[in-house]
């Protein structure tokens, strides 16, 4: 008895409280198909020569995908997943092609054609807050850095613009919005030791900047829409996988030891598999009995040790919510 009250009081001394993480995770987002709502762009190309101005609407189909890296809070007892934080990493968008046609009467005509426009969404400084699903679109921009917007035309003015063309690829069109976004997350669905969110993605565009100003002819640009993308992720909810990347190992034991002996407030990435707010001798049985459930680098020997000394204490009932008798974890 003396023993294991050493052993145990020995554990205790070397888990210190500490702070926990959200848990930063990648997501890949389709764009849903274009509709008056979503993914369809609005864009005016306006020109002022021989101190005329005309402008003509043409609109846009977007298609494509979305990377993100979303900073989610998770807890599994009971099932919830909150997104805190949101960063653009990539993907891919293209636009349809636009066609544009400006009269200027008997001084002819402006024809402009965009091509192969295409480009990324991105967060210049990351990551992008988000709190209660809305986020500052501010925070980032649709970077159009791909495909031409080249003219020709007739008379005066058509002579005027032949040499107006514009390459996103060295002068890309950077648009964002003052207006907020919204990323909605599905309550999660468990599936085994996995529980899937889905994820809706909805993001205003603002645009309205010059792009041209040569040989007495000045063209600038206008866009507005929604870009609208739907994806899902999947954590792991298995007891003692406390940073939630599928699998119990070293890591996951150094974060319920920062966060051992806190009796309040505590969530699963501190280590409270049970759901009681605490962080205690029962999260670490659960944690002992998972360990390993992947490959895992080899133990410490204080790791050893306090895993051992767990194992020689008398172990308490607990309840862990969320769990069916099939093993299945929620």
């Amino acid at each position: 008895m003396m023993k294991r009250l050493m052993l145990a009081v020995g554990l205790v001394l070397l888990l210190v409280a500490g702070a926990a993480s959200a848990s930063v995770i990648g997501v890949d987002l389709s764009l849903v198909p274009p509709s008056d709502q979503a993914n369809r762009l609005e864009l005016t190309l306006t020109a002022s020569a021989l101190f005329i101005t005309r402008h003509d609407t043409d609109y846009a189909n977007l298609a494509g995908n979305v990377l993100a890296s979303l900073s989610v809070n998770f807890d599994p007892t009971p099932l919830d997943a909150e997104v805190i934080g949101l960063e653009f990493t990539g993907g891919g968008i293209t636009l349809s092609d636009l066609s544009f046609t400006l009269d200027y009467g008997f001084l002819g005509t402006l024809q402009a054609n965009g091509t192969g426009i295409g480009g990324t969404l991105d967060t210049p400084t990351p990551p992008g807050v988000v709190t209660g699903g809305a986020f500052a679109g501010s925070d980032h921009v649709v970077i159009l850095n791909q495909g031409t917007i080249v003219s020709g035309g007739t008379g005066i003015i058509g002579g005027m613009a032949d040499s107006l063309a514009v390459d996103l690829g060295t002068g890309p069109i950077i648009a964002t919005t003052n207006q907020w976004g919204s990323l909605v997350v599905s309550a999660p669905t468990p599936v085994g030791g996995q529980a899937i969110c889905g994820v809706t993605l909805s993001m205003p565009l603002q645009y309205d900047e010059e792009i041209y100003n040569q040989e007495g002819v000045v063209v600038s640009a206008t866009l507005s829409g929604m870009i609208e993308a739907h994806g899902q992720f999947s954590v792991s909810t298995m007891p003692g996988d406390a940073d939630i990347d599928g699998d119990v190992d070293l890591d996951d034991f150094v974060l319920l030891k920062q966060s051992f002996g806190t009796m309040d407030g505590a969530t699963w990435q501190m280590g409270d598999f049970t759901g009681e707010g605490a962080v205690d001798l029962d999260d670490f049985v659960l944690l002992k009995q998972n360990f390993g459930a992947a490959a895992i680098p080899e133990p410490t020997t204080v790791c050893l040790l306090a895993l051992g000394g767990l194992a020689a204490l008398p172990r308490r009932h607990w309840q862990l919510r969320g769990t069916d008798t099939s093993g299945d974890t929620c």
